[in-house]
């Protein structure tokens, strides 16, 4: 099956709306958007599958003006005194990357499982404890170990944890959220479900 993603169907109805009823730009959502650009250049039975496969996330931005912050990226963790700082057992301490206020999440549409309170630590082996002699990757399970999500309740106060010596620090940066769509891979199993058809191989499905 081939889609014609590059240029416009000569056939394709224009559903643009006329230039005065079209919403400004602050009135778009990335829904729109995407399925505006399904209805323009998609088939028909290409584009209903396609967009049956669409799911809602948030997308990190820089704060600005009143945002409401959602999260933030590096910088140091606050964790309780009693908990230890991640570790790979092996290989050495993760680095910090940032951190997800699961409140403000939690006014977010989203289409997959996550707690509706507290903060969800994330941590990782980056490579910078051994000079990047070990690579962490969902295509090796004995390497999870060097990817870490903790969860804290909200009402738990602590410092700044310094972090081990010999990993990264990154900058601090505060994250507002904005919704976006996003679409399975071309490795997904899903996308392949809708979309492979019998006897074809992977080579033709690609």
């Amino acid at each position: 099956m081939r889609f014609p993603f590059g240029k416009r169907r000569d056939d394709a109805p224009d559903n643009s709306p006329p230039e005065t009823s079209r919403p400004r730009p602050d009135e778009v959502t990335d829904e729109d958007l995407v399925r505006g650009i399904a209805d323009r250049y998609l088939p028909d039975d290409v584009r209903e599958r396609w967009l049956r496969l669409l799911r809602p996330a948030i997308r990190l931005v820089p704060v600005t003006g009143a945002q409401r912050q959602v999260g933030r990226l590096g910088g140091l963790p606050t964790l309780p005194d009693d908990m230890p700082w991640p570790w790979w057992e092996g290989h050495g301490p993760l680095s910090y990357i940032g951190e997800l206020d699961c409140d403000q999440l939690a006014t977010f549409a989203l289409a997959l499982p996550a707690p509706s309170s507290g903060r969800l630590l994330f941590f990782y082996f980056d490579g910078s404890y051994d000079d990047h002699e070990t690579t962490v990757g969902t295509w090796d399970a004995a390497t999870l170990q060097g990817a870490r999500a903790v969860h804290l309740p909200t009402d738990l106060t602590a410092p700044a944890r310094e972090a081990p010596d010999g990993i990264t620090v990154y900058p601090e940066a505060r994250m507002a959220g904005r919704t976006i769509m996003t679409a399975p891979g071309w490795d997904h199993p899903d996308l392949r479900d809708a979309f492979l058809e019998p006897g074809q191989d992977h080579r033709s499905f690609m």
